[in-house]
């Protein structure tokens, strides 16, 4: 710093020239080192460090200085050190080259739109380029020059960055979408933040463990239930809050989970939805009262257990969860109960465990049965010959009684199918067709070849899932042209296609698509759907009525 290069701002921070300092001024001293800077590295720093850097007003004429400012370094209060040959944006901090000319801060148009504290919440992507000559070009040529450099840069990094993220996905069996992550952009700009403030540093250095990881979550949790609590308790006082309990089972752990959804409105009269918790259900049985003890336990976590009284209870069907809630004010969904018609009309909970060829005789032939159940017979037959213990035997009473129950429920669907007229019947056979048509495709893999095709994949029915009979139907009736050219080209049988009834087909899928809409309508969790039920249910009624042109076979 010398003397002969200070300068004095006024009380209009006008910038004049003055070789001695006063105290009611600020001073400003132009940094003789500015070589080590770049247009890059200033804009980084004026970003992410603003007590360390800022921008100055110069005093001038040209429009263009009204909206920038000197780049400089701040080394005391009220004292800055000027970086010549800089000119920098004061509100997105683009920086450029400038000696005299002005050409590229007119032709500037400012891109940041957003607030300074938003801009500090992003990074840019830009690499620094440190410059190894302090000598002036005019704005055109050295911008072109840098621009051209970064990119060539920019562009190796990013190629080194595609191989590693490649090599991570494979080798650790990532999903290859988690690159569109935004937890993971968010994580990327966070380092690379951290790399310019704190210089190259390791990945061990920065990154936390996974006992330190665990315990952030479990911290930023309680936090979060505790902003969260006296807004559901307001909710629950004026009694617009509503709870969803529901009970499920993880098939691969063998263990079952009761988890709990809140709804409410604010006092902008706004839906709000949350998932409240979801605990491991470890009673030893699923009774009202168990169930009730599980959701006392989850409730804590809000403090609502003295309001369970003013809060409104939406649920399925289930008897366990009605007994838990008999003593407060319980609302029965209206999906749960739309989807336990349909299984009813289709005798899909009934027939579900029955052989095809038993339930429909005329139509299906006896078949072979699975490996798979011959090889638990086996198993079955091993474990009675190894094994004679009062705890076997027990097992095997039990068993006996299960087997006994299931044959009778069996026997009871075989005979009442038996009595349906032969219309209903056709039409339980076309269903039951079109599975077997699915589960052919899906076990010769010829999904594959009609995802080539951009056609339609075909997607199996089962019961626990609402709505499966219409996707399967209709990925059917969507395919078959497609399925058709694929049979043929292989050489396939196409007795599992023939045998399917196009036009029986669609007048099941024109049944089912007022059901569809009316469920996806009431099953809304962002837009209110409790005034629509009843108009929901006339829909269904109307479609369900017998036209004046409809023929005996859609009749039947």
């Amino acid at each position: 710093m010398y003397d002969s290069e200070c300068l004095l701002l006024d009380s209009n921070d006008h910038p004049s020239s003055c070789t001695q300092p006063s105290n009611s001024s600020i001073s400003m001293s132009i940094d003789s080192s500015s070589e080590h800077y770049t247009r890059e590295s200033i804009m980084l720093a004026l970003k992410y460090k603003p007590k360390e850097y800022t921008t100055v007003k110069k005093t001038s004429k040209a429009l263009c200085w009204s909206k920038f400012g000197l780049p400089a370094k701040i080394i005391g209060p009220g004292k800055f050190e000027i970086i010549k040959n800089f000119a920098s944006c004061t509100s997105c901090f683009q920086t450029y080259s400038y000696s005299s000319s002005t050409t590229a801060m007119s032709n500037h148009k400012c891109k940041c739109l957003v607030s300074s504290s938003e801009n500090q919440s992003k990074i840019e992507l830009i690499p620094l380029v440190k410059s190894n000559t302090s000598t002036t070009y005019s704005d055109t040529t050295t911008s072109d020059s840098t621009n051209s450099v970064n990119h060539k840069t920019l562009q190796k990094h990013k190629r080194l960055m595609t191989s590693v993220i490649s090599d991570w996905v494979c080798s650790n069996t990532r999903p290859i979408n988690i690159v569109e992550d935004i937890g993971l952009k968010e994580l990327v700009e966070q380092c690379i933040k951290t790399s310019f403030v704190c210089g190259p540093v390791s990945a061990s250095s920065i990154l936390p463990c996974r006992k330190t990881i665990s315990k952030e979550i479990k911290e930023t949790a309680n936090n979060c239930r505790n902003k969260i609590k006296d807004i559901l308790i307001k909710a629950a006082r004026e009694r617009s809050l509503t709870l969803s309990p529901d009970l499920w089972s993880d098939g691969y752990k063998k263990t079952s989970y009761l988890g709990c959804t809140a709804h409410w409105v604010d006092s902008l009269w706004k839906l709000n939805s949350l998932e409240l918790f979801c605990l491991p259900y470890r009673q030893s049985n699923k009774t009202g009262a168990s169930i009730l003890k599980v959701l006392e336990e989850g409730l804590s976590l809000f403090d609502l257990v003295p309001f369970m009284s003013d809060i409104i209870w939406v649920c399925d069907g289930g008897s366990n969860l009605l007994k838990a809630l008999e003593k407060f004010t319980v609302v029965r969904c209206v999906a749960h109960r739309l989807n336990n018609c349909l299984q009813t009309i289709f005798f899909q909970t009934n027939a579900s465990k029955v052989k095809k060829h038993i339930l429909f005789p005329d139509h299906f032939h006896n078949e072979s049965e699975d490996e798979d159940d011959q090889d638990s017979k086996n198993e079955n037959e091993q474990n009675d010959d190894g094994f004679d213990d009062d705890g076997v035997n027990d097992q095997q009473k039990a068993c006996a009684k299960y087997n006994f129950i299931t044959s009778n429920k069996k026997s009871n669907a075989v005979s009442f199918i038996a009595q349906l007229p032969t219309d209903v019947k056709r039409i339980l056979v076309t269903i039951v067709q079109c599975k077997e048509l699915v589960k052919y495709v899906k076990k010769i893999n010829l999904n594959q070849d009609l995802e080539d095709r951009n056609a339609l994949v075909l997607l199996q029915c089962t019961i626990v899932r609402w709505l499966s009979l219409l996707n399967c139907l209709e990925s059917v009736n969507k395919s078959l042209i497609t399925l058709g050219e694929i049979f043929e080209e292989k050489n396939l049988n196409k007795g599992k296609l023939d045998k399917i009834n196009v036009c029986l087909l669609n007048k099941l899928i024109d049944f089912l698509k007022p059901w569809e809409y009316v469920m996806k309508r009431v099953q809304s969790s962002k837009i209110p759907s409790i005034h629509i039920v009843t108009p929901s249910i006339c829909i269904i009624n109307s479609s369900l009525e017998t036209k004046s042109d409809d023929s005996k076979q859609d009749k039947g």
